[in-house]
């Protein structure tokens, strides 16, 4: 069995960027969302939603010095991929 504190451990590590990549890898080798897939275990401990909830919860900038339409595109892309974002 995987030692879920140490996977807890590496999701709360991830930026923003890197929680949306780890999400699009995922649903492109599942066919699915994480979230769907992982809702079995959610439900046998919310390991999973305290694991989301830390990667959400850490504000981090993405990328800075960009122009308003640039800033929407990546916007856009984050929240497709389940991240809050904020445009400062």
């Amino acid at each position: 069995m995987p030692d879920l504190n140490k996977i807890i451990e590496d999701l709360s590590s991830l930026t923003v960027a890197e929680a949306a990549d780890l999400s699009k890898q995922l649903e492109e080798k599942w066919g699915v969302t994480p979230m769907a897939a992982a809702a079995p275990a959610a439900a046998a401990g919310g390991a999973v939603e305290e694991a989301k909830d830390l990667v959400e919860g850490a504000p981090k900038e993405v990328k800075s010095g960009v122009n308003k339409k640039e800033a929407e595109e990546i916007k856009a892309k984050l929240e497709a991929a389940g991240a809050k974002v904020e445009l400062k």
